[in-house]
Order: C-alpha cells, then sequence, then structure tokens
C-alpha cells in the first residue's frame, strides 16, 4: 500500500495516510499528485504540501 505524507501548511502537523484518502481530502487524482511529486519532489496546493515519507 503506498503511503503519503501530508504536511498541514498553516501548523506544520504531518500526517501520514493512503492514496484514497489523500483525493478525498485534495480533491485531485492521485495520479496527478504521484506526477507532481516524481517531477518537483512534492505536490503544493494552498492547505497541503504531499510527499512521500521518508521513513
Amino acid at each position: 500500500m503506498c503511503v503519503y505524507s501530508l504536511i498541514d501548511r498553516a501548523t506544520g502537523e504531518e500526517i501520514e495516510a493512503d492514496k484514497k484518502t489523500v483525493e478525498r481530502l485534495i480533491g485531485v487524482e492521485i495520479a496527478y499528485i504521484n506526477w507532481a511529486i516524481e517531477q518537483d519532489g512534492k505536490f503544493e496546493n494552498g492547505k497541503w504540501a504531499i510527499t512521500y515519507p521518508t521513513n
């Protein structure tokens, strides 16, 4: 299962979530989010920054 790190840009709080949760929260298809992470190292919008976890 693919896991993502979501960072709340307002508070700095970081949570881990699966792809269905990410799509539901962000409202963007996971394929586009994956592409953005591969290109820029993260996906950002006004509220969230999303990356792959660095465990």
